[in-house]
């Protein structure tokens, strides 16, 4: 019957994963001094990160009494395709986060702010 047919797309789907990786930065994401949260999105194959989904992150700092002044927390997601075994691709965040990161830097030096954003810690 027609039955037979959807199992075996379900065998030849590929399983998705839900991909987080939450860093500690020392400095700001590129945004004026006065407001350190936001929303960040990298769409599917954004340069130098590779990623075959959109990256989500948020961005929330002192202002919203989470860190340190000086301080930031970084929540980046985005979806992966596991591979055999269960294996998962978390290169795909570092890229963004240093792409954000190198982003970042320059937007620092051209404002001659002190303080890039380095990552400190992570979780994934």
């Amino acid at each position: 019957m027609h039955y037979r047919h959807f199992s075996n797309m379900r065998k030849t789907a590929k399983k998705m994963r839900v991909l987080r990786r939450i860093s500690i930065l020392r400095g700001n994401i590129s945004l004026p001094q006065s407001e350190q949260r936001c929303i960040v999105i990298l769409p599917p194959n954004t340069a130098h990160v590779q990623n075959e989904n959109a990256v989500f992150g948020l961005a929330l700092d002192s202002t919203l009494k989470v860190t340190p002044v000086g301080y930031t927390v970084l929540h980046l997601a985005t979806l992966v395709e596991e591979s055999e075994g269960g294996h998962l691709d978390h290169a795909v965040l570092q890229r963004a986060l240093h792409s954000l990161l190198t982003a970042s830097s320059t937007s620092s030096e051209s404002k001659n702010d002190a303080v890039s954003p380095q990552e400190l810690f992570h979780v994934t």
